[in-house]
């Protein structure tokens, strides 16, 4: 009788035992497989993470002078959490302009898993993919990489060429009118030097219009269809109804699509 207790106490060890192994193991499983939002990773965590953005010539759409692209998306999550994206933060931004994903709905990946969200963007102009553009995930302290796109690649490991950041330093996309409105009349108490050299709309107007002796050459539209905008840094940018822009500097020349 005594043998048979000391088995059952033995046997009733070992399942609690079991038990408890068992129950260690799904908490360090599930303490692993922890899922984030992207934004809320730790920066060790996000270098983990690689994007690759893939471009293709969208020929459905009539492009008019030159052709526009889409660019699909592909994410591999190395780290140890699982990662959540809200599809529709993705960001393309330009010099003078952003485009948002038009996709809906949350993007999860798993530790070790790479996923695709195809056509991430749309109607992405030609102009936008050699190098003067970011893609980024809800703001700029989440950049994804620079729209340098190489046999139609871009990829987060460009965010390292420090040619790329210094000549994307001051995209930000359309630059804020009202807030342009705002420092135009603050300088008008502290008048500068500098003033002198600044370009208002209709010599910069006159500057464009020589550069393409006035003919209706904006890719398919006239003059009056353009779309124009005074940057912080004095630019003057003239943009079509299909995106593509033309800079003016405040030195006299011209940037053309």
């Amino acid at each position: 009788m005594k043998k048979v207790l000391g088995f059952m106490v033995i046997g009733i060890a070992l399942l609690l035992s079991g038990c408890s192994l068992t129950q260690g193991h799904l908490a360090k499983n599930n303490a692993v497989t922890k899922t984030v939002y992207y934004q809320d990773l730790s920066k060790s965590d996000k270098k983990k993470v690689n994007f690759t953005f893939s471009l293709e010539q969208d020929e459905t759409q009539d492009s008019k002078a030159d052709p526009v692209y889409v660019v699909s998306m592909k994410v591999t999550n190395n780290s140890q959490k699982g990662i959540k994206f809200d599809k529709s933060k993705f960001i393309y931004l330009l010099p003078v302009d952003k485009t948002f994903s038009k996709k809906k709905g949350i993007l999860t990946v798993q530790p070790k898993q790479t996923k695709t969200v195809n056509q991430l963007f749309e109607k992405i102009p030609a102009q936008g993919t050699l190098g003067d553009g970011i893609i980024e995930y809800l703001n700029k302290k989440n950049k994804l990489a620079y729209a340098n796109f190489k046999h139609d690649k871009a990829s987060s490991k460009n965010l390292s060429d420090s040619k790329l950041a210094k000549e994307n330093k001051n995209v930000t996309g359309y630059y804020d009118q009202s807030s342009s409105s705002d420092d135009t009349t603050s300088s008008d108490d502290t008048t500068t030097d500098d003033e002198s050299d600044e370009l208002t709309e209709q010599e910069a107007k006159n500057i464009l219009g020589e550069s393409v002796n006035w003919v209706n050459n904006f890719g398919g539209y006239t003059y009056n269809t353009l779309a124009i905008r005074e940057l912080d840094n004095g630019n003057w940018v003239f943009m079509n109804p299909d995106g593509y822009y033309w800079i003016v500097y405040p030195d006299g020349t011209v940037q053309k699509p």
